[in-house]
């Protein structure tokens, strides 16, 4: 572990773990080769908390870095995961050098569309600032309700939030387009190239092998990266769990268990990912129209002894789960996704979580979440699979 690796795990990991609440269940083998580690990804703080985590846990000679998002190092995308008072200092900050410290390695994952304020600073570092409607088209401003200001204003407190408006890249005007595509195209294999590299010289990598978050909870299909290592390092998963109803401050559920075999991995990513009350509500959610407090504790409590032996269930929620109900029932009353009827619940106006940006309906999402999980794990039982040799909880 470099200097500056220690000196930035110890600058951030109090501060995810104040801003969150993280758990973590099994651990790496401390003698390894070559190391892939999976991740389904579902925001911003699933590779940095990992890979910090793995980083404080391995022997020092063992490199653990991590393929990241090359949103993750462009100004601004400190905003996202921090509280609204540090804004004002964090929109322009460049974190590179902090993340490339903990072992991030950039991979472009955003190939046809990503956000405008992306593009303008892609656009403003090769030529310098200019007029927004110099460097995009009027469908992107239209959606982004952007004008008469120029690039470097994206980033400005009044213009931030409507910069993260998604646009495509053939909403950038020519000749900039042209130089992002062929950017992309060339980035996209000089960052498989280095990632093989690394890896063949013995490094563990943590890999979210779908390329992006999900928009849905469900996992999407493996890219070209996960396939290029897999023939090259052994692979073991890291699947993770958020509990956006239980509480305003974020709860992430981490585990580490393996090796599994390439053709098995998604199947036993997605049955291995921790049950939470979140879930379980949000199925229980989507059947009832109204319903008391009584009625939905014991709903939960019963499905929780229901479920399948196979399946690793939060342990707040097998020892408890009405006190871990009760907590959820007021968070999604503050969130508005639950109103009282008289002595009752029903469904209220929102469908949206702070820590889901990207999810339009936080509860299918977290039913979904739920329902592939059991798929998984019952097709694995169906399969006769072997459990993977590394607990994880």
């Amino acid at each position: 572990m470099t200097t500056l690796q220690f000196a930035a795990i110890c600058a951030t990991i109090p501060y995810y773990h104040t801003v969150n609440r993280i758990r973590k269940w099994g651990r790496l083998p401390s003698r390894r080769g070559p190391t892939i580690v999976l991740a389904n990804h579902q925001g911003d703080l699933d590779s940095p908390v990992i890979v910090m985590r793995l980083i404080a846990e391995r022997p020092l000679r063992e490199p653990v870095l991590s393929v990241a998002g090359r949103r993750m190092f462009e100004p601004g995308f400190m905003v996202k995961d921090s509280p609204p008072w540090l804004h004002p200092f964090l929109r322009r900050v460049d974190a590179s050098p902090l993340f490339a410290a903990i072992g991030l390695q950039p991979m472009e994952n955003e190939l046809g569309s990503r956000a405008l304020s992306s593009y303008a600073w892609i656009v403003r570092e090769r030529h310098g600032d200019m007029p927004i409607e110099q460097a995009f088209e009027d469908s992107a401003l239209a959606k982004s309700g952007l004008h008469g200001i120029r690039l470097s204003d994206v980033l400005s407190p009044q213009h931030f939030a409507a910069g993260k408006t998604y646009v495509k890249t053939r909403e950038v005007r020519e000749p900039y387009r042209s130089e992002i595509a062929r950017q992309t195209r060339d980035r996209v294999e000089a960052d498989l190239a280095s990632v093989e590299d690394l890896v063949r010289r013995g490094a563990t990598f943590h890999l979210t092998p779908e390329g992006r978050f999900s928009r849905d909870g469900k996992l999407y299909r493996f890219r070209a990266t996960f396939w290029r290592l897999a023939p090259i390092a052994a692979i073991y998963l890291s699947p993770i769990a958020f509990d956006p109803f239980r509480s305003k401050r974020p709860q992430m559920l981490i585990r580490i268990l393996g090796p599994v075999e390439a053709a098995q991995a998604r199947l036993q990513l997605a049955a291995a990912r921790p049950v939470v009350v979140s879930q379980l509500l949000a199925e229980y959610l989507t059947a009832h129209a109204s319903f008391s407090r009584d009625d939905v504790s014991h709903a939960i409590a019963a499905r929780v002894r229901s479920l399948p032996t196979t399946l690793f269930v939060d342990p707040d929620l097998a020892r408890d789960p009405e006190r871990l109900v009760d907590q959820s029932l007021r968070e999604l009353l503050r969130l508005r996704i639950l109103v009282r009827d008289g002595e009752n619940y029903r469904l209220g106006p929102a469908r949206t979580a702070p820590s889901f940006p990207l999810a339009d309906d936080i509860v299918a999402y977290q039913a979904a979440f739920f329902a592939e999980t059991l798929e998984a794990d019952a097709a694995l039982r169906a399969l006769a699979a072997p459990p993977p040799l590394v607990g994880g909880g």
